[in-house]
């Protein structure tokens, strides 16, 4: 055996596969000190694309693996109820991870939130992955409670939301969470 890969057309995804396989072995799946198995059990796992409905609306983007929304390009890749291999799930929720983790980290330098506690990053990050920077930005009330470190007041205020009305379980725990920073 020459130790040269040849590639043909049905061999390039194969490849593809080794290549991201080969990249996670490398790396872990955690940004810094970020829980992504929280947020793993959380946005649970779907092998196959799917639009998702909100509130029995459904929307009108493709999700697949642990939450991730594809882009065009994936979803013409992946198009509904298209099988997606294990290892561009695992990619996908690296990279999904960690922009939620660079995410929360803006928020948390924007607000002056750096001396806050390390709960308070991976809560924010969780949001962020949900929601992405922008809508967790608009919990303007949340963070302002945050900036004066009243956890427990702001623990409440994140459940008069519509994001704790399309996903209340998440939302109640995020808040339960919220509220050990006031002990």
């Amino acid at each position: 055996m020459s130790g040269v890969l040849y590639l043909t057309k049905e061999s390039s995804m194969k490849a593809e596969v080794w290549v991201i396989i080969l990249s996670l072995l490398l790396a872990p799946l955690s940004h810094g000190d970020l829980d992504t198995e929280v947020i793993r059990a959380d946005e649970g796992l779907s092998s196959v694309s799917e639009y998702i409905e909100v509130n029995g609306v459904k929307e009108n983007f493709l999700t697949g693996g642990h939450g991730h929304r594809l882009t065009s390009e994936e979803a013409t890749k992946y198009p509904e109820g298209t099988e997606i291999p294990k290892a561009v799930i695992a990619a996908w929720f690296k990279e999904d991870t960690r922009r939620a983790g660079e995410g929360a980290d803006r928020l948390i330098k924007k607000h002056n939130l750096e001396d806050a506690p390390p709960l308070l990053r991976q809560l924010l990050a969780e949001m962020v992955f949900q929601m992405g920077a922008t809508g967790t930005a608009k919990f303007k009330d949340t963070i302002a409670l945050l900036k004066e470190k009243r956890y427990e007041e702001a623990s409440v205020e994140l459940l008069d939301s519509d994001w704790a009305k399309q996903t209340p379980a998440r939302a109640q725990r995020a808040s339960d969470r919220m509220r050990t920073l006031a002990k």
